[in-house]
């Protein structure tokens, strides 16, 4: 799963990631999901946005 952190959230990217996975595993075996829950999340940034140097 990938995701993008939200602008003006501090949390690592670990953190995400972590909490992300943990709630998606415990989900899905309280739902009696008949396998095991492999997840594996990827927390993409935003692209820095430089400014432009040339006139509109």
């Amino acid at each position: 799963m990938y995701v993008q952190r939200q602008p003006g959230v501090t949390r690592s990217a670990e953190q995400i990631r972590a909490d992300l996975t943990q709630a998606i595993q415990t989900r899905l075996l309280t739902q009696n999901f008949s396998a095991t829950p492999l997840v594996n999340v990827i927390v993409l940034e935003a692209p820095a946005v430089k400014p432009s140097t040339k006139p509109l």
